[in-house]
């Protein structure tokens, strides 16, 4: 683009965030101090996953002190953090960081390898990881009434074509991984109050598409 095409893109920034701070956040959050949060002043020599961890760590403090710690005070209020497009699940990770303990779900359709609920010091939250795309995943059903543990399907009932049950002892075919995965939502559902008294939907890496879709499916809980 010419640099009159790109002076004249930076004056709509500069001009639009202000208003968009005010109107998502409120007149409590200054536009100057969160843009010095996310920024990084000198990032020739600062890689890329850093800069990401500079930014998740900005976002995840806004949460928390706007958010997310104003309603922990009430135990029926536990907020429940979904990440859509989570990635490796650095926000959620983010935010276990400043108030560890509240439960996660990461919602993402591409496997992830490093993932931080794998990490030695993560392995006690509470985190659910599902992988499918965000246009199939139901959040109302999801908030909804909790799962019954009598009543969860079991592998032989994925059984069939793709969904094979495993015929190896020491390893889980993909029938048995939809029955773990299935065990994991109710025991991160039954770990505190359900349906939650909050939810904190957030993402990062949403393209335009996904965001809208997320919205919906974020206005079919009220």
């Amino acid at each position: 683009a010419s640099p009159e095409v790109v002076q004249a893109w930076v004056q709509k920034i500069t001009s639009a965030w202000p208003r968009a701070v005010l109107e998502v956040l409120g007149p409590g959050v200054s536009p100057d101090e969160l843009l010095e949060q996310s920024v990084v002043a000198d990032g020739t020599d600062i890689g890329h996953a850093e800069k990401h961890e500079v930014q998740n760590q900005a976002l995840a403090e806004l949460v928390c002190k706007e958010r997310l710690m104003q309603s922990m005070s009430r135990e029926e209020q536990q907020p429940v953090v979904v990440e859509f497009g989570s990635g490796r699940g650095g926000l959620a990770a983010s935010v276990l960081e400043l108030y560890p303990g509240v439960r996660c779900v990461l919602v993402e359709r591409e496997p992830r390898r490093h993932k931080f609920e794998n990490r030695q010091d993560k392995r006690e939250e509470m985190v659910l990881r599902l992988r499918l795309d965000i246009a199939d995943f139901d959040l109302a059903a999801f908030a909804g009434p909790a799962l019954d543990p009598a009543g969860l399907p079991g592998a032989r009932d994925f059984a069939g074509g793709a969904l094979s049950v495993s015929s190896s002892g020491d390893r889980l075919g993909p029938a048995e991984r939809l029955e773990e995965l299935w065990k994991s939502a109710a025991a991160l559902q039954a770990a505190g109050p359900w349906p939650p008294g909050k939810l904190l939907a957030c993402a990062k890496h949403l393209c335009g598409g996904a965001t809208d879709i997320t919205l919906r499916g974020l206005q079919s809980m009220w």
